[in-house]
């Protein structure tokens, strides 16, 4: 019985990630030119990257919902309900739905895609450090001097 208890901690169920998300994350890899990565590494960038847009969309709901409709919208939550109740429930309640859905996945992409844009330079100077570095001429005759 332990040994079931250490693996469900070990291996938690993968996430259910909807097909239309899944092709969305999927291309946003590709757009930020992570495509040389292990499969397994892969699943778990999208994995994480989909736990990260689900927070952003929920925000961005937040943002845009009548406050006389935000506690409503918490219990929905805490209530377990599922997908289907929170779709018709923001449909109804959230003036503009499509609008914010579309606006919150383009704006998550750009930020995204800058924020790997802004860490590439960071790694490649990285890198550059961490290689071994030809020594100039000037540099020899100085060690040279200096072992004298």
């Amino acid at each position: 019985m332990a040994d079931t208890q250490d693996q469900t901690v070990q291996n938690p169920p993968a996430l259910e990630i909807p097909k239309e998300i899944r092709a969305f994350l999927e291309n946003l890899l590709d757009s930020a030119g992570i495509t040389s990565v292990e499969p397994e590494m892969r699943e778990q960038m999208i994995e994480e990257l989909y736990v990260r847009l689900d927070k952003y969309i929920i925000a961005k709901v937040t943002e845009n919902m009548p406050d006389e409709k935000l506690d409503e919208f918490a219990k929905l939550f805490e209530n377990k309900a599922d997908m289907s109740q929170i779709q018709e429930y923001l449909l109804k309640n959230l003036p503009n739905a499509q609008e914010v859905f579309a606006q919150a996945f383009v704006e998550f992409e750009n930020i995204y895609l800058e924020g790997v844009a802004q860490a590439q330079p960071i790694e490649e100077e990285q890198q550059i450090a961490e290689q071994p570095q030809e020594k100039t001429a000037e540099q020899i005759a100085i060690d040279t001097a200096i072992k004298q």
